[in-house]
């Protein structure tokens, strides 16, 4: 739905993406899963080797959660900072993320990908504005990148880890 920070976020962007690039045809080794993290769950983004972790996490929880993720993505329309593609990257994980509004500071840590402006959808009454509307194409591009030169990304997200340590 418009008025669900689903949109603001980029669920939908990223569930298009992980269903274009990674079609379920079996023929993906290691199989690739899209995990999408909501307080209330978001309707319409189920399907094959797709799960929703619902509900609040505790600290522990929330550090297996990322722990246990091969990569990370955000594909947000707009954030004020975006602290948990931060997060990821902290930990090391190869992170695919809007380079704009709060991420642009720290997007060229991870995967960063463009954007053009769109008219926002995000309130139900009046008029938001506009937001900065991921390139599809781009976000597509990213996860095959990341999925078939994994190790690269790693190393990558590794050193990115120690500049966050020691600067943010």
């Amino acid at each position: 739905p418009p008025n669900e920070s689903g949109s603001r976020k980029g669920t939908d962007v990223a569930y298009r993406a992980f269903r274009t690039v990674f079609p379920d045809t079996g023929k993906w080794n290691p199989q690739p899963r899209l995990i999408i993290k909501s307080m209330t769950g978001i309707g319409g983004f189920y399907g094959a080797h797709i799960e929703q972790v619902t509900g609040r996490l505790t600290t522990q929880a929330e550090l297996d959660l990322y722990a246990s993720a091969h990569a990370y993505i955000q594909p947000s329309r707009g954030e004020g900072f975006g602290l948990q593609p931060l997060q990821a990257l902290a930990m090391g994980r190869p992170t695919i993320l809007t380079n704009a509004h709060g991420h642009e500071s720290y997007a060229h840590l991870g995967v960063p990908v463009g954007w053009h402006t769109a008219k926002a959808n995000y309130f139900i009454y009046g008029d938001a504005g506009e937001w900065w509307e991921p390139d599809f194409e781009e976000v597509c591009e990213a996860m095959w990148d990341v999925y078939h030169n994994y190790d690269a990304h790693c190393v990558k997200a590794k050193e990115s880890a120690a500049v966050i340590a020691n600067d943010w």
